[in-house]
């Protein structure tokens, strides 16, 4: 198999182990205080050395950690909380994926799937995807 210099995006891609160094550092971005005003890191390394996939993965667990914290309390149609780990952010990300180009597609048309009604977008994610349990994480993702 040949593997190509194109950046990872996801932790199941990350096949030299840099997902640990990469959720340590959206931790420690995640709880300074100056990140709220702005502020700049700099990742430095050689030309092939993973900055852009390390980075990538960042943003990810960025995302994921904010992710995991609103998980704490109901959202949208929910009465209770439903808390999700990063792990199970993570799988439910991979999930979303098998949908997000058509996300995108609606986007550029101007139909906002995320308004739509929650059954009517969940029937639009069902058509999508090839089970109900599929089209549920992805509808929560």
């Amino acid at each position: 198999m040949r593997y190509s210099d194109k950046p990872i995006t996801c932790v199941r891609e990350d096949l030299l182990g840099r997902a640990n160094f990469a959720l340590s550092l959206a931790r420690a971005i995640d709880t300074l205080s100056v990140a709220k005003e702005g502020f700049v890191i700099a990742l430095l390394g050689e030309w092939g050395s993973g900055k852009t996939s390390v980075i990538n993965l960042v943003c990810r667990y960025l995302l994921h950690l904010e992710m995991e914290r609103a998980s704490y309390s109901p959202i949208g149609f929910e009465t209770t909380a439903s808390p999700r780990t990063l792990d199970d952010l993570e799988e439910m990300a991979e999930a979303f994926e098998l949908v997000e180009p058509r996300i995108a597609d609606l986007d550029r048309f101007y139909r906002d799937i995320a308004r739509a009604g929650r059954d009517a977008r969940w029937h639009e994610l069902r058509r999508w995807v090839d089970n109900d349990s599929t089209a549920d994480i992805v509808d929560r993702y």
